[in-house]
């Protein structure tokens, strides 16, 4: 049975890649300061623009499926 654990768990875990993608980008921010030819604008384009949308799709899916288990625990008890 999922407990309460579980969503703090999913919480947690959305906390923890959020803070992790900021500082991500918080780095990348200084890197390209300091990176700036052909080969970083490849990998910019080819990775770091890739990954936005995914984190930020599994940012909302996590939220998405916290709701969802606190609601089915609602209706169990």
């Amino acid at each position: 049975m999922i407990g309460e654990a579980d969503v703090n768990s999913l919480v947690q875990s959305h906390g923890k890649i959020d803070d992790e993608w900021h500082l991500l980008q918080r780095q990348w921010q200084v890197t390209t300061s300091l990176w700036n030819d052909s080969a970083r604008h490849r990998f910019e384009r080819e990775y770091m623009q890739t990954y936005e949308p995914t984190v930020f799709a599994a940012l909302k899916e996590l939220d998405r499926l916290a709701q969802v288990i606190a609601q089915a625990q609602k209706e169990v008890k």
